[in-house]
């Protein structure tokens, strides 16, 4: 069937064996037990009566998984590598960023501390002071 043929254009034969690939793949769906025992078989009496077909079969199915299934996994772990990457990468910035708001909050405490400590230090030196006054006033000498 040309790929311009639509499904209106199509001769009986082909809407039949459509209708049987579509009847065949449901069926497989429904029944992969008996699918999976029936390729099994099958793979033993080609192993046993046609070793050469056998191993023809082996060499297709090596270069299937060189050719198109190693790659597709290759690049589903690089891609996941990658994106634990990028997730590894923002979970630093945040931490950075954590670090960063955590310092400034010292530092703003630190100030405050030594604002109180400054006040502190004046209101003894202020008390100091007045009593040495104090004193000086009834003990000139």
């Amino acid at each position: 069937m040309n790929q311009e043929t639509s499904i209106t254009e199509q001769t009986p034969a082909e809407r039949f064996y459509k209708s049987h690939l579509k009847r065949v793949s449901e069926y497989q769906k429904s029944n992969p037990e008996k699918c999976r025992e029936k390729c099994k078989k099958y793979n033993e009496r080609l192993r046993e009566q046609h070793p050469e077909k056998y191993a023809e079969v082996l060499q297709q199915k090596r270069e299937y998984y060189i050719n198109v299934r190693k790659p597709k996994i290759e690049a589903a772990r690089e891609a996941a590598i990658r994106e634990k990457t990028a997730m590894e990468a923002t979970s630093v910035r945040k931490n950075e960023a954590i670090d960063k708001v955590k310092l400034f909050t010292a530092m703003v405490d630190a100030m405050e501390y030594a604002k109180n400590e400054t006040a502190k230090l004046e209101y003894i030196q202020m008390q100091q002071s007045q009593v040495s006054n104090i004193t000086m006033e009834f003990c000139p000498y």
